[in-house]
Order: C-alpha cells, then sequence, then structure tokens
C-alpha cells in the first residue's frame, strides 16, 4: 500500500478503522470487518495513531503561536507605556486678571517612569520562556549520580593536567599525590585549598 499518497478507497478504509478502534473492537474483528490481514491493520493502526500526533502537534503549535503573538503584542504595549511615563509631563493654566485671559502658563514636571509597565514586561519575558519550554531547561536540576561523576571526571581532568605541569616543570622539591583534592594535600609547598 503506498502510504504517501492514499486512494480515496485507502481513505475510507482507514477512516472505518479508526472509528471502529475508537468504539474498543479488536484488532482480529476489526481486521475481519474491511477484510484485510492482522499485519495490514497494524500498519494501518500506525497510521492512524501517527496522524493523531501530528494532529496534536499542530493544534499545540497554533495554540502555542497564538498565545506567544499575544504576549508580544502585551509587550509592546507595555513598552510604548513606559516610554510614555518617562516623558515629562506638561500641563498648561490660563491666569486671568481683571476677569480676562492675560496669558497661559505652562509648567513642566519631570517623569522617572512607571515600574508596574517594566513588571508587565518582564511577566511577559516569563511567560515566553514558559511557553518555550526555556525555563526548564536553564534551572539546573541537580542530579546526585550524575552530578558526582561529573566532579569526579572535573577533579581526574585537573590530576592530569597538573601532573603535565609538574612534569613540564620538573616538579622540583614539591610535593604531589595523585588526588591533589584529598583532604590535607599538599602542592608547591601550599595546602590543596589555598591556591
Amino acid at each position: 500500500m503506498n502510504q504517501s499518497h492514499p486512494n480515496s478507497t485507502d481513505l475510507s478504509r482507514r477512516e472505518a478503522i479508526e472509528r471502529l478502534y475508537l468504539m474498543g473492537w479488536a484488532q482480529t474483528r476489526i481486521a475481519r470487518q474491511v477484510n484485510i490481514s492482522l499485519e495490514q491493520l497494524t500498519a494501518e493502526l500506525q497510521v492512524i495513531r501517527d496522524g493523531w500526533v501530528q494532529s496534536s502537534l499542530r493544534r499545540v503549535d497554533a495554540a502555542q503561536a497564538q498565545e506567544l503573538a499575544r504576549i508580544d503584542h502585551l509587550e509592546s504595549v507595555a513598552w510604548a507605556a513606559w516610554r510614555r511615563s518617562c516623558q515629562d509631563d506638561e500641563t498648561t493654566k490660563a491666569v486671568w486678571t481683571d476677569g480676562a485671559k492675560s496669558r497661559a502658563e505652562k509648567t513642566t514636571r519631570k517623569q522617572t517612569g512607571d515600574g508596574t509597565f517594566l513588571t508587565r514586561v518582564a511577566w511577559c519575558i516569563d511567560k515566553r520562556c514558559e511557553i518555550l519550554g526555556l525555563k526548564e531547561r536553564l534551572q539546573h536540576k541537580p542530579n546526585a549520580t550524575t552530578d558526582h561523576v561529573e566532579v569526579d571526571q572535573a577533579k581526574a581532568a585537573i590530576d592530569q593536567i597538573l601532573a603535565a605541569v609538574d612534569e613540564r616543570e620538573g616538579a622540583s622539591g614539591s610535593e604531589t599525590t595523585p588526588d591533589r583534592f584529598a583532604h590535607g594535600t599538599r602542592r608547591r609547598g601550599k595546602s590543596a585549598g589555598s591556591e
């Protein structure tokens, strides 16, 4: 069966298989009903499941894109409001003399910006990172097993480097041990912790 370009018969059969499968029919019964082998049914069910996954991924991607667009818009509005809140505030009032307007008086007040707009910008950035999954990737979650192995590997690598330095410099008059991280070891006359 050509899965890349199924014909209408394949599609109608696949729709029937999907409907029966969702109704809870046993696979042997579905195969008999649509007149195909169990191997063919297994292949059809895999195509159906793959379609479900792709469909749900597209829906999630579309919903994610929509929410990201909303957040982008909110962030741009917050930045514009922040810029406006940093501009000087000017007020003009009419000065009256003997019941007649004599002049206009302009007052300018310096603005420092409203921090609530920056709080909204920070919220937008945080939400965007959350939706994109960046927060989980950036947070280090300690793992006792792998962290211990990584530390041991780092110690071994440092020991190799220090051994190479000792060889290059001739290591004259220096005390060294294979594990310079052991408590109380000394190198070049200093304690390991004071280097």
